[in-house]
C-alpha cells in the first residue's frame, strides 16, 4: 500500500506541474500564475507507535509529524497586495527496518488565500482536504487502520528570501476519525489529532 501511494503521489505532482505550466501560459495578463515546488517537515499530532533498534535507539511515528512533498499554484493579481495559493501534496510520517514498517500517511489538497505584508512577508489562511488517510503497521503482519475524509484549517506565515524561494511557518489544525481496522468498519468515539507546527520551503517558476 505505501508503494502505491508513492506512485500515486509521484503522478499527482508531475500531472500538477504540467497543469500548472499550462495555466500560467495561458492565464489573462491581469494575473500573473507561477507553478511551485513545496517540501517541508512537520511536528505534531498523536504519538501513533515507536519502533525500537538493535541498538537500542528508537524512531517515534506521530499523527501530525513527518515530511511533506506537492505541487501546486500560486495566483497574483496585478498592483493587488492579495491573491491565493493551491496544492496538492503527500505528507506522512514512518520508522523503517529491516522486519518492520510503521507509516501514518494522506493526501492534502489545500486552498490559501494570502496578504503581502511588504515585499518580502505573506501571512495566509487556508482549508485542506486530507483524504488517503491510513496508518499502517508491518510487523509479523499487517495491521491497518483507514480514517474518514477530513477538513483541515491552515494559517501560515511566510517569507520571500528571493523573487522564487520562500521559507514558511504553518501551523494545522485537523482530526482524523477512524473508519476501518484491517478491512473491517469500525465506530470509535476517540478522534486521532493530526494538529502539527511545520517548517516549509517553497520554489516558484515563475519570472
Amino acid at each position: 500500500m505505501k508503494t502505491v501511494k508513492s506512485i500515486v503521489a509521484a503522478s499527482v505532482m508531475l500531472a500538477a506541474m504540467q497543469v500548472c505550466g499550462v495555466a500560467a501560459n495561458e492565464m489573462n495578463k491581469s494575473y500573473k500564475v507561477e507553478p511551485q515546488f513545496i517540501m517541508g517537515y512537520a511536528f505534531g499530532g498523536d504519538d501513533m507507535g515507536t519502533l525500537k533498534y538493535e541498538d537500542g535507539s528508537d524512531s517515534d511515528v506521530t499523527s501530525g509529524g513527518g515530511y511533506t512533498l506537492g505541487a501546486g499554484l500560486k495566483v497574483s493579481f496585478d498592483a493587488k497586495p492579495y491573491g491565493v495559493k493551491t496544492s496538492v501534496n503527500y505528507h506522512g510520517d514512518s520508522a523503517t527496518a529491516e522486519n518492520a514498517d510503521i507509516t501514518f500517511d494522506r493526501f492534502e489538497f489545500s486552498v490559501m488565500p494570502y496578504y503581502q505584508l511588504n515585499e518580502n512577508v505573506n501571512v495566509a489562511v487556508g482549508v485542506s482536504y486530507h483524504t488517503g488517510v491510513e496508518y499502517e503497521v508491518d510487523f509479523e503482519g499487517t495491521e491497518n487502520f483507514e480514517f474518514d475524509a477530513a477538513i483541515a484549517w491552515m494559517a501560515e506565515f511566510e517569507y520571500m528570501s528571493s523573487r522564487n524561494l520562500a521559507f514558511s511557518l504553518r501551523g494545522t489544525v485537523v482530526d482524523y476519525e477512524v473508519a476501518e481496522h484491517n478491512d473491517r468498519s469500525v465506530s470509535s468515539t476517540e478522534n486521532v489529532s493530526g494538529n502539527n507546527l511545520g517548517i516549509f520551503m517553497t520554489y516558484s517558476f515563475g519570472q
